[in-house]
């Protein structure tokens, strides 16, 4: 889905990381798209994120073939992930 001020609002990725938050959890995000700042997205709880529209190079490719879409951003999310936590 998009990431957008009505995530804040109530939708359930927000609820969900104001959930983890509280509890002292790291917060990933797989986004369709977005059309906030990352100091907004940051904002909302987010440690990281990554969209579909940009790392399958157009919504419309992320459309057509969103499995493909959704594995490279879950890989390109652990492989940040992993450099983050071996740096500490």
């Amino acid at each position: 889905g998009r990431l957008d001020q009505q995530t804040a609002m109530g939708k359930t990725p927000g609820m969900i990381t104001r959930l983890a938050k509280k509890s002292g959890k790291q917060v990933f995000g797989i986004f369709g798209q977005t059309n906030l700042s990352d100091a907004q997205i940051k904002s909302l709880g987010f440690d990281e994120w990554i969209t579909l529209d940009k790392i399958c190079g157009s919504l419309n490719q992320a459309l057509s073939n969103p499995k493909e879409g959704i594995s490279k951003a879950a890989t390109a999310l652990a492989q940040r992930w992993n450099v983050l936590t071996t740096a500490n």
